[in-house]
């Protein structure tokens, strides 16, 4: 799918509807990123990369809305939507043929992603507020130099849909500054690479999900 058409229909979604609007604000974040280990088949067999933890960063700009107060009546809660750009990385720990682990193992994941979000906040009437929702957008995903035992097993990149789930806590300085920590998870459908592309290599679906802890901080104008 063009990546152009992916990011139109996310941002889309997200902002239909979102005409009333209670204030922008602008919120920077970042912490630890944990991604999945991948695994996917070869000729040799199945193999194992298991990924070391790394770091993600981030920010968004967004718009506090009154899209949920005209379904549920509450002065308790609140709704945003937002458009965000964040960045990932981790490395390779190893590869494993059949249990064996492929010395020396190289390799790196990276992604850039941009998506539209819709956030519920809860309680907030207090100062410390709870708050969840997802978001959807596009990944422009970077799997470099996997290689094991001296082989290189693929290098290569690839655009996917993605899609999150956001749940957090926030609690208010005062009028315009607040601090948030927060977990999410990113999962995008599978990118495709060229195994062993030295050799006229076949295609596959690499299974690609992150969890992410961190924190930041939001500004309201």
């Amino acid at each position: 799918m063009n990546k152009s058409t992916i990011l139109a229909a996310a941002l889309a979604a997200t902002f239909s509807g979102a005409a009333s609007a209670g204030g922008f604000y602008l919120r920077g974040f970042g912490g630890y990123s944990a991604l999945d280990d991948l695994e996917f088949n070869t000729g040799l067999g199945r193999i194992n990369s298991d990924m070391d933890g790394g770091f993600n960063v981030g920010g968004a700009a967004g718009l506090e809305t009154d899209l949920l107060k005209r379904v549920f009546p509450s002065d308790h809660l609140g709704s945003r939507v937002e458009v965000e750009y964040s960045y990932r990385e981790n490395d390779v720990e190893s590869h494993r043929l059949g249990g064996a682990r492929l010395a020396p193992s190289t390799g790196s994941f990276d992604a850039h992603t941009v998506m539209g979000n819709f956030l519920v906040d809860f309680n907030k009437q207090s100062p410390l507020t709870f708050y969840a929702g997802g978001g959807i957008g596009v990944a422009f995903v970077n799997l470099d130099n996997f290689s094991g035992a001296g082989t290189n097993v693929f290098d290569d990149d690839d655009t996917t849909f993605a899609y999150q789930g956001i749940a957090g806590v926030e609690y208010k300085i005062d009028t315009n500054w607040s601090v948030f920590g927060e977990y999410r998870y990113l999962g995008m459908t599978d990118p495709e690479v060229t195994l062993f592309p030295g050799a006229g290599g076949v295609t596959r679906d690499i299974s690609v999900d992150t969890h992410n802890v961190g924190g930041g901080i939001r500004y309201r104008f």
